[in-house]
């Protein structure tokens, strides 16, 4: 029972650990992306490209550029 117990801890611990760091990686290299001035603007295609704060990416025609949400 003790062991059971044990086990659901440390596997919620780890749960907890693997998606602190992975939102924190994900944090940190939008943030290097727009420190930097990588990102697209409204109407910029964005295929290799992130786009803005408060824009995302979506298909137009034929092309993908960056638009409001």
């Amino acid at each position: 029972m003790k062991s059971s117990v044990v086990v659901i801890l440390f596997a919620t611990l780890l749960m907890f650990s693997i998606v602190e760091f992975t939102t924190s990686e994900e944090r940190s290299s939008e943030e290097i992306v727009e420190e930097r001035g990588y990102c697209a603007e409204k109407g910029i295609k964005c295929h290799d490209l992130h786009c803005c704060t408060g824009l995302k990416c979506k298909r137009e025609g034929s092309s993908q550029v960056c638009r409001k949400n």
